[in-house]
């Protein structure tokens, strides 16, 4: 059968009431639903699946004797045809759901990308052309911070930092480093982890930058020999637009 043909109603399988009515199935779901709400790891139906899982028997719910009557009720020859029949209804009526939220997802979609195209373009463009100029203020001696009415404008400074290039040549480095050297300047932190992954963070306390006359930059250690491995990652001046709410 597929998602969209229609499956022969449950009514037709009973020919009086039927065994659970919508109403008896939805106090039972509530019931259950009031047990999952306690559960703060799993959401939404997860927890609700999760709940119905591990309810041991009806005297598990809260004390709605309706809900436990609901949560007793088992299959049998005489309503096997009826459950079915409801089980199937349930699981088409998901899947034309399904279709229903697909279509509707990639309208609602389509209808964005349209309406916010020209929104988007001009953020880019403005903040592009406020970073810029927030960083020729930077330049030219002006604040870090810009307050405007609508946004503010703000510089940040990077100095330039130690990079691991080469994490085996650094790893031999830090082998002739002094134990005590060690112990001292890194008050216990693993420079070397066992895979040969040297952390950064540890290593610029034992490393730093030097900068020769002509700008160039090298990774030194504390005896001011240069580092094999170790880099030099370029100060930088960044810029950012935040809109006051």
């Amino acid at each position: 059968m597929s998602a969209f043909e229609q499956p022969i109603p449950a009514e037709v399988f009973y020919d009086e009431a039927p065994p659970l009515s919508d109403e008896d199935l939805d106090q039972l779901f509530a019931a259950v639903e009031h047990l999952a709400d306690g559960d703060a790891d799993v959401v939404e139906e997860v927890a609700f699946h999760e709940a119905m899982s591990v309810l041991a028997g009806p005297d598990d719910l809260p004390s709605t004797p309706h809900a436990q009557a609901t949560a007793r009720w088992e299959v049998t020859d005489d309503t096997a045809a009826w459950a079915a029949a409801k089980y199937a209804e349930a699981s088409v009526t998901l899947d034309q759901l399904a279709v229903q939220a697909e279509e509707w997802r990639a309208r609602i979609e389509h209808w964005f990308r349209q309406a916010s195209r020209r929104h988007a373009r001009t953020a880019a463009f403005m903040e592009q052309r406020l970073e810029q100029y927030a960083l020729r203020v930077r330049e030219d001696g002006g604040p870090a911070t810009i307050p405007l009415p609508a946004a503010t404008l703000r510089t940040t400074v990077r100095k330039p930092s130690v990079i691991v290039e080469d994490d085996d040549a650094v790893a031999a480095w830090a082998d002739s480093v002094p134990a005590g050297v060690l112990e001292e300047m890194l008050d216990g932190v693993e420079l070397v982890h066992r895979t040969v992954k040297v952390a950064v963070v540890p290593l610029r306390k034992l490393v730093r930058v030097q900068e020769e006359p002509d700008g160039a930059m090298f990774a030194v250690g504390l005896d001011g020999e240069p580092v094999a491995g170790a880099g030099v990652r370029p100060g930088s001046v960044t810029a950012s637009v935040d809109v006051n709410r």
